[in-house]
């Protein structure tokens, strides 16, 4: 068996294999920090022995008190750098509300985990959660034996690691175009109604900060269902519906004011049908021009008109139906 390191590259994967490394801090005394600090120097250097890079959250979170409005837009930044990673790589030293949040952005974004654990440390219990991909725990005692460790299971679980990160980058390609139109049609709605970012987030119980990473890259940012719903319900509209393209907003909503009348109406589909390939001309008025009980008038205007000019044919050609023949009705 080859014992060097075989490359993650871009030649095995969809993608350079990124690593996000994050570790525990507040509840370390000066040495243990000092020893926190190597291991991670150590860690960093055996990933990308294998061909990877890496994300290393405490260059980026540098331990300090800061203001709540700075301290989420970090949180906000960090959450964004976990949707471009394939593996998260926390070095365990004990309870830590950072780690256990950084865990929580590894899990919303289905990062595969692997755990660090240092002599006399427990495993976190979300690391117990069947929502998280646990690839795997190291016990470690010195920096030296952490990086031995993160080695030998790297050699052993390579092909692992590779598959996670080829169907994450396919994920995320799917996911990207599924949601491609979000952004852009959150800030449609928003400048629609007139709303400011700061009173669209008020409004949806969200932070400013949170929208922000919203409309610039929600992909990566991947926020929470509920906060999408939240969003939605702000702007007066259904969350599928933030998923339609601004382009063609108009057109989807004057189809659900035909679906709603046609179903109030008791119209039948074939009927229902020829009206809309017949009048898809209405959806390009704009929503300040026209209104559900707009598209009832119209819908039933054209019926009556439908139905003389089909009356006038049935006649001509003696047709016994007096023109409810297309409409599907008896």
């Amino acid at each position: 068996m080859n014992d060097t390191p075989d490359s993650m590259d871009s030649s095995k994967s969809e993608m350079p294999i990124r690593a996000y490394v994050a570790n525990t801090w507040s509840g370390l005394e000066r040495t243990s920090r000092t020893s926190m600090q190597e291991t991670i120097g150590r860690l960093e250097s055996v990933i990308r022995e294998f061909g990877m890079s890496t994300f290393v959250s405490l260059r980026e979170n540098p331990p300090g008190p800061r203001e709540p409005a700075a301290a989420e837009k970090l949180w906000n930044l960090l959450r964004t750098e976990m949707g471009k990673c394939h593996v998260f790589v926390l070095i365990n030293a004990g309870p830590s509300q950072g780690g256990t949040k950084e865990l929580i952005n590894a899990r919303d974004h289905l990062v595969p985990v692997v755990v660090l654990t240092s002599e006399g440390a427990h495993l976190h219990e979300l690391c117990r959660s069947p929502a998280l991909q646990l690839l795997g725990e190291i016990p470690y005692c010195t920096p030296s034996a952490a990086e031995d460790g993160l080695r030998s299971f790297l050699r052993e679980h390579r092909e692992q690691v590779r598959r996670h990160a080829r169907h994450l980058d396919i994920f995320r390609a799917s996911f990207k175009n599924a949601a491609s139109s979000l952004p852009d049609t959150i800030d449609f709605l928003r400048k629609e109604r007139g709303y400011s970012r700061q009173r669209l987030a008020e409004e949806a119980l969200i932070s400013r900060h949170e929208l922000d990473a919203i409309e610039t890259d929600v992909v990566s940012f991947n926020p929470p269902f509920n906060h999408l719903a939240s969003l939605a319900l702000a702007l007066g509209t259904d969350l599928s519906h933030l998923f339609w393209s601004p382009k063609r907003w108009h057109l989807h909503e004057f189809e659900l004011q035909v679906v709603a009348v046609s179903e109030d109406l008791g119209w039948p589909v074939p009927l229902v049908d020829c009206f809309r390939m017949n009048c898809w001309q209405q959806a390009a008025r704009g929503p300040d021009q026209f209104t559900e009980e707009d598209t009832r008038k119209e819908m039933l205007t054209w019926r009556r008109l439908m139905e003389a000019q089909r009356t006038c044919m049935c006649v001509q050609s003696g047709c016994k139906n007096a023109g409810k023949c297309w409409t599907g009705v008896s």
